[in-house]
This record gives C-alpha cells, structure tokens and sequence, in this order.
C-alpha cells in the first residue's frame, strides 16, 4: 500500500445536515479563478430543468448508505522536497520566516504570494520582525521581489512592506486575501489577526494594560491594501480579549455570503478549542460558538491552536487542525501536526482522521518539530498544502535561541490532487457501495476514481430498491485507468438518462429524479461522484 495512504474504517453517520455545492467536478468548471464550493454557472443560469451538477465526497458517511468490503481511506498528501522551499536569506530578515495562514493564489497575476516575517531577534521591537513579500509562478520556487517601499540599510531594494505610520505588527497579516467583490479598490487586499501593537489612536483602553503598565494591545485586527504592498492598519480592535491568538480565516462563503472565521475563544482557561465567528463586512464579527474542543480520545494534553480550511465541493468545510501534544506531553512540548477534520456545519465537525495528515521531517529535518499549515489551495487539478515548518526546540511557536532549543522556520508544501483526500475502497479485491438517496441537478453521473489496477462499474437504483433500466451493472462501460472526472456511460442507453429520470421541470418523471448509485469496485479508490 502508498505510503501516503491510510486505513480508516468507515464510521457511523455524522453531520447529515448541510448545503451541496452546485458545480462540476471537471477541470473546464473548476481552476484557480473559481472558489471550490461556488459555481459561477449560476450567475446567468436559464432553468430548463437540468441544473449544474453537484459533487459529493466521502469525508463522512452522510452519502453512504450501504457498503460491503469498502472500507475508507485517507490519502495524504506528497511533500514535495525534503528541503524547505523559502527561508530566511537577506539581512532583514533575521533567523527565520515565520507565517501563518498568509499565502494566497493571485489569479489576476497568475503567481502564488506569500506574506511572512523575517525574525529578527535583535530588533528593538514588540513583534522582532519586517513583514515581507514573496513570489512563486509555481509554488515551488520563489523569488523576492524589489518593493521599493521600506528602506533597510540606506536602500529601497528589497522585499519590505509598509504599514505607513506603524509598521511594528506581529500577527497582523497571518491572514490574507484578495477580495474581487470589493468595490472600494483601496480594500482589494484584506488581512486580519489577533495582533499586540503599541498601543495608538482608536484601540479600547483595556483595565489590565492600565493596570499593568503595558504598552501594547492586543485584540483583533484589519487592515486593507491596494496593492499588497502598500498597507493601512484599521484604526481600533474588532474584537477584544475573549479571543486568543490563533484566529484563522476561512474566506467568504459564496452561499451564506459571508465571511467565515476560525477563532480561538477564552471559553476554558488553560485548554485551546475552536470556535467560529462570522461576519458580512470583514469588521463587525459575532460573538464565537464552539466547534472543535479535545476529548477523551485525544492524547492526554492534547490542544487545538488553529484550523485552516478550504471550501469542499460537496458545499462543506475541509479543514486541517493543528493538534499540539501528540506524544502526550502537552501543548507546550515543541510538536505541532495536522489532522484532517470536515464539516457541513462549522459548530459540528467530524474527525475524518486522528492520525497526523502531514507528518514532520525525520529527525534532524528542518520541519521534525512543528507542520502548521495555511489553507489548501486549489489550482487546477491540484491542491497546495503550504506549510509554518519548524525544527525541535524548546517550544512549538517561534524561534528560539535561549541556549536549550536554537530553532529556525521555513516554508514546505505537500501536493495531493484534487478532491482526493478519501476514497472508498474495497477491502479486498472487489466491494460494493450503494449512496444514500441523491437528487440528480443534472442528467449524467460523473467519478472521480482511481481505477488503474482494476475497474469501476455503477448502477441507478430506484426508491423501491431496483436498478433502473437500462442502467445497471451489467450494463455499464467499465471504468479504468486514473481518471479525475470521467462520464460513466451504458452500452446501451448511453451516458444520459433524461428519458428515464426526466428534468426537473417534468413531473412526474418516468422513474424520479431522486435515485441512489450503486458502485461496484473492482480494486478501485472511488473519491467522489457528480450527478
């Protein structure tokens, strides 16, 4: 078996609520300028009775009904060099970069961006850093490019970018995105976090600072660019101190119309969670309602410091929860790996998998202590798992150089392609999965399957049981080869069956529009299906 891919038996039914994304599993529909989730075929939709095709993964069992000999596999993803793709070089960037969730796909310029930190311990500053921008056309190789912004040294020639007045942020830009819907051309760029600044103009003036004599505030955060480059802090908090560090910013959701925010609420002292917090203008945000919390199963000491996630195509959340204390050591024992989580509800999440999703370097690697990724993006038929890569030290978070844990940080990226992060898969040579019922947008079934060892055949099944004719196993054209989105066709009957189910504005139709499949694979990893 790859080694890359990991058993897991199919569990019980979770999370059976929730919207189905409507669009097309096929690369002509999908790609770096559409959000996984939404489909722009909607936007000038005539309704003629077939409808964009919905896809449906396997990251719960809401879609399975019945199965024998499948069994559910994860399927990790590939790193792509055991060296680090992007680190600190240049004299302003101190010992390390440091970056959370702040590496977006610009499909406008066509390259991938990265907004980082160089680390400088010996800057006389409350974050120690210069935030920087760099620049991949593939994600692979990455380049500094002349900002002419921020002098260092006498000289403009560099990658710094500037906050204008203040330019003293720690966590300020760990979430960034290019908002296409903003009119005001000023926000394209929007960055958010919980951040500790010296204290300006428009924070809330917080008891315990006074109290305490502190000159920073902490909170959360926006700020708003043109270009990028060229960045204005938002006078003021948008949220106070119950919210820790660590919030993590999913994006908009096309069908709620909303931005949608992973946070970590103050709701437990001492133990990080997960909660979620929405809003429609990016700077009034509600007040977080939990989702991921610890239990019993986890190793004991086991916390959650952040979620980073991506829109599924099924119209859920596929998220990548960086779990701290795998060895049960606690949060503080200087390990930090993902797991993979999903979600059709943000306030109930399914542990697709409690083993690490993206595992750390051997020992001696320069990522064997911590792999915190950024969310997923999809381009193409491809999905990029950047990754905070971190050596063993005395901490997970930052570098350290105390004399016990000298560390340094990096950029990585694991691949894996698209949809792929479960199949169901037969335990031995051949199984059988029948879905639950599925109400076909469209008048074709399309798979997402790997089926070069063996073959993949299906069936529509009726309400009372019964294969539909002509569309039955014994029927079906057999699926083979590795193919990411193949139209499954009948010898006879074809590949559409609109004569038999009808449209959805003929009623009633011959058999009905709501029908299950019945798969039968043959050493075939089936992943997801549209219809």
């Amino acid at each position: 078996m790859n080694s890359n891919r990991r058993q897991f038996l199919t569990s019980s039914m979770a999370g059976a609520g929730g919207l189905a994304a409507m669009h097309s599993s096929g690369p002509p529909s999908r790609g770096a300028e559409t959000e996984p989730g939404f489909d722009p075929r909607w936007q000038a939709h005539v309704d003629t009775g077939i409808y964009p095709p919905r896809t449906h993964l396997f990251l719960d069992d809401h879609h399975v009904e019945d199965s024998d000999n499948v069994r559910r596999l994860v399927h990790c993803p590939t790193k792509v060099s055991p060296r680090p793709l992007f680190r600190h070089e240049m004299p302003w960037e101190g010992v390390s970069v440091v970056f959370r969730n702040s590496v977006i796909y610009d499909a406008s310029d066509r390259v991938f961006k990265l907004w980082y930190r160089g680390y400088d311990p010996k800057l006389k500053s409350v974050s120690h850093s210069r935030w920087c921008l760099a620049t991949s056309s593939d994600g692979l190789h990455w380049e500094r490019p002349q900002l002419g912004a921020v002098a260092f040294g006498g000289s403009k020639r560099n990658n710094i970018i500037s906050f204008g007045e203040q330019n003293d942020h720690n966590a300020l830009l760990h979430n960034v995105v290019r908002d296409d819907r903003e009119e005001n051309p000023a926000r394209r760029f929007k960055a958010i976090g919980m951040d500790a600044h010296p204290v300006q103009a428009g924070d809330i003036e917080v008891p315990y600072l006074k109290k305490t004599g502190f000159k920073t505030a902490g909170g959360l955060f926006a700020a708003y660019s043109a270009d990028g480059v060229h960045w204005r802090m938002r006078p003021g908090w948008l949220a106070g101190m119950f919210l820790r560090d660590g919030s993590t910013l999913h994006g908009w959701n096309h069908e709620q119309r909303r931005w949608v925010l992973w946070q970590r609420p103050a709701y437990r002292r001492g133990i990080r969670m997960i909660g979620v917090s929405y809003s429609q203008d990016f700077e009034r945000w509600s007040v977080p309602e939990m989702g991921l919390v610890p239990d019993d199963t986890d190793p004991q000491g086991m916390q959650f410091d952040q979620l980073t996630s991506v829109a599924s195509s099924d119209g859920g959340y596929i998220g990548l929860l960086s779990a701290s204390g795998w060895s049960g050591r606690g949060f503080s024992s200087g390990e930090e790996m993902p797991q993979l989580v999903y979600s059709r509800d943000p306030r109930s999440w399914t542990r697709v998998s409690r083993e690490m999703f993206i595992k750390p370097g051997s020992k001696g690697a320069w990522d064997e202590g911590t792999v915190i990724p950024a969310n997923p993006i999809v381009v193409g038929d491809d999905v990029y798992c950047f990754y905070y890569g971190k050596n063993a030290g005395g901490a997970w978070g930052e570098p350290t150089n105390d004399g016990r844990g000298i560390t340094t940080s990096a950029l990585g990226l694991a691949k894996m392609r698209r949809d792929r992060w479960v199949s169901m898969s037969p335990t031995g040579k051949d199984g059988i999965l029948t879905t639950s019922d599925v109400f076909f947008s469209g008048d074709q079934l399309r798979v997402n399957v790997d089926a070069s060892r063996g073959s993949l055949r299906a069936e529509l099944v009726d309400y009372h049981g019964q294969p539909v004719e002509p569309y039955t196993l014994a029927n079906c054209q057999p699926i083979t080869g590795d193919v990411m989105d193949h139209q499954v066709t009948w010898k006879t009957g074809g590949a559409r069956f609109t004569s038999s189910v009808g449209t959805a504005k003929q009623h009633p139709p011959e058999v009905s529009r709501c029908l299950r499949i019945r798969f039968a694979l043959d050493q075939a990893d089936l992943f997801s299906f549209s219809c």
